[in-house]
This record gives structure tokens, sequence and C-alpha cells, in this order.
């Protein structure tokens, strides 16, 4: 009987140990600390967010600065932050780059965006570089908006839900894409082409997206905020397959508060360092043959 104790004792021991060392206790302190400042962040009434414009910069810059102290912790690339709903998270397949993203909406219908960059030099790395990123999306002229390059400190905000990646002559590039609620009545899909330089510093941005009009560095839908957009990355078919988008009446051409989907799909296909467009594709996949 003894035996079987001092066995069962050993084994919750060894249990508990390797709990610890996988996640540090902080991790998961702070993780409480963070999920307790998104629910006051976004606390609301039956109608709206009960904050004011300036209390929700006040709780956001205090959820970025707990969340930059967590991030440089050893082994925080891997904690999985699963209390944070209201935290966009999104892990690269080569298990390199994680993005943390989120936002905040003003009562004037504009939005403010926060990010993170968590880089790591191999899957193996337990140490890691983290970027903050600061939204300069108000900054940016809509005419240079396609063509522009980036970085970390100068970055077109947005809630990115997908990440893709490839590697084209030693080089790798992640495909995001992501949301920006533009305006009261527009809403935005982003397509970004992220790649980190000889330095290790991050850039977005690569005219890499070529129609038959023109080559762009990032790709912008504009469309109506009644009206729900498919943007993805569909990796069977090697493309980024998204809504065709139309006015509702051609009198609305170019404003885009009127575009919705028409069911019809468009999609970019990879070819070499290029993103190929191609208009009216098929979208599902064919039934397999028998």
């Amino acid at each position: 009987m003894k035996r079987l104790f001092l066995i069962t004792f050993i084994f919750f021991c060894f249990l508990f140990n390797y709990s610890g060392a996988q996640y540090n206790r902080y991790l998961i302190d702070s993780e409480k600390r963070l999920k307790n400042l998104f629910d006051t962040l976004f606390k609301r009434d039956d109608v709206r967010y009960i904050l004011s414009d300036s209390l929700k910069i006040v709780y956001s810059d205090s959820i970025a600065k707990e969340l930059l102290s967590v991030l440089h912790i050893d082994n925080s690339f891997n904690y999985p932050f699963d209390l944070l709903e209201r935290l966009g998270k999104i892990t690269s397949g080569d298990s390199l780059v994680r993005i943390f993203t989120w936002n905040i909406r003003f009562n004037d219908g504009s939005y403010k965006y926060y990010g993170f960059i968590q880089k790591r030099a191999s899957k193996n790395e337990s140490k890691t570089t983290i970027f903050v990123l600061n939204d300069y999306s108000d900054s940016i002229p809509e005419k240079d908006l396609e063509q522009v390059i980036l970085n970390h400190k100068k970055w077109y905000g947005a809630i990115y839900y997908q990440i893709a990646h490839y590697t084209y002559q030693n080089q790798t590039y992640y495909i995001l894409i992501g949301w920006d609620g533009y305006s009261r009545y527009i809403n935005r899909k982003v397509v970004e082409v992220l790649y980190f330089n000889a330095k290790g510093k991050p850039v977005f941005g690569k005219s890499v997206f070529k129609s038959d009009e023109k080559t762009v560095k990032r790709l912008i839908f504009n469309h109506s905020i009644k009206a729900s957009m498919t943007c993805r990355y569909e990796e069977k078919l090697k493309a980024i397959v998204f809504d065709h988008l139309v006015p509702s009446s051609p009198v609305f051409k170019g404003m885009y508060e009127f575009y919705g989907p028409n069911g019809t799909y468009d999609a970019y296909f990879l070819k070499n360092n290029l993103w190929i467009y191609k208009q009216d594709i098929e979208a599902k996949n064919p039934p397999p043959k028998k």
C-alpha cells in the first residue's frame, strides 16, 4: 500500500513539474490579467460598448504593455492564449512567425488597430524577437495605398485571420489576409505580403499581385458594411480566392458602400514570385474521378 502511494505521489510530482516547465507561471497569470482587460474594454450594454473613446485607448494601451511583457518570456511562442477570444492570433505553417492583432472602435465609426509580430529563428528556438505594430493607416493617402512599402513602425492596421507562406530564391514570404472596418459604411479585406529583410526587420508590401491593368504591392477590397465578402487562401488550389464585387446598380460604380458579391469568384494564382489574377474561377473542388 505504501509503495502504491509512493508511486502515485511521484507521478503527480512529475506531472506538476512538467506542466510548470512547459509554461511559465507568469504566462498563465498574465493571460488572466489580459482577459480582464479585454472584458472591460469590450464591456457593453444592450446597444453599444460603454467605455468612452479615451478609456478605450487607456485599456488598449494597458493590453499592449502587458502583452509585450509576456511575449518576451521564453517558450511564449507556443502558449495558446485560449482565454483571449478578442485577440486575433495566427501562426505561420513553418512555425516561425506569430502575429497578434486587435482593434478598438471609436464612437465616430473609425478604428484603431494594435498588433505584435513574434519571430523566432527556428522551430526549436525558445527566444523570440518582438516587433510592435504601429497603426499608420490614417497617414497613408488613398492613392498610394496599393503601392506603398510599409514596416512595423508604419503599418496598415487590420485584424489578420489567415497566414500562408511560400519560398522564392531562398526568401520566405508570408501572405496575410485581414479585415479592416474602414468606415461606418465600408468594410475592407486586405491581402498583404510580409517578409523579413537582411537585417531581420519586417517589411509589408511587394510588387507581386499582377492583373492585366497593373501590378500592386497589396490588395484592398472595398465593400458595403451590409455585405459579407469571402477572401481566403486555398491550399488545394494554391490560390487566394475571393468574391467578385460589383455595385448593386451601375449608377453606383465607384461608390463602394453599395458593393457586394455577385456569386462568382476570382483568384490570384502563384507563379514563381508573382500572383497572377484570374477572373471567374470555379471555387469548389471538382468531384474525384472514378
